[in-house]
């Protein structure tokens, strides 16, 4: 029993709007819920690079070019620590799936992360988020592989270290 505001109730649904930087650098949305100590969110990324490769043909002549366009989809679950009443830490785990489409290909990636949230109330129903985590690759179809040995670019999109940040409005 505590007189003091708690800004960061132990159960809550949440909607973040977010910033990723590193590997995958994108912006998107995340739809969360904490419940006790429990905490899981989806999350959806559109990608800000769409770099372009150049399929050449078996037959010869010009090669074709190709922009490609990254989306993911995401889902991690953690565990919510509250420091005070306005601090919340959550090591989380999750995984996710990268599609990749172009006009001439199309192909995916499946890939596994794990981070630390960290939520501060500014207000009642807002605070501030950031999410530092490492994300490593779990499966790729052969055309990702492909793409992904020509273009560094590609590679760093499920492996490596990313930072999201953003805002949380507590609904």
């Amino acid at each position: 029993f505590s007189l003091q505001r708690q800004y960061l109730p132990e159960n809550q649904i949440y909607l973040q709007p977010m910033l990723q930087v590193g590997g995958y650098t994108s912006i998107g949305g995340t739809l969360g819920f904490c419940f006790g100590r429990v905490n899981f969110e989806s999350d959806c990324l559109w990608g800000l690079s769409h770099p372009t490769i150049y399929w050449n043909k078996v037959t010869g002549g010009r090669p074709e070019e190709d922009e490609l366009a990254p989306m993911y989809y995401g889902a991690k679950f953690g565990y919510n620590v509250f420091t005070g009443t306005r601090l919340r830490i959550s090591p989380q785990l999750g995984g996710g799936y990268l599609m990749v489409s172009g006009t001439m290909s199309s192909c995916y990636a499946v890939n596994g992360t794990f981070g630390v949230r960290f939520d501060y109330a500014v207000a009642n129903h807002l605070s501030l988020v950031a999410v530092p985590e490492y994300s490593f690759s779990i499966t790729e179809s052969d055309t990702f592989k492909r793409i992904a040995e020509t273009s560094s670019k590609v590679k760093g999109w499920v492996k490596g270290f990313n930072l999201r940040f953003g805002f949380s409005v507590y609904l």
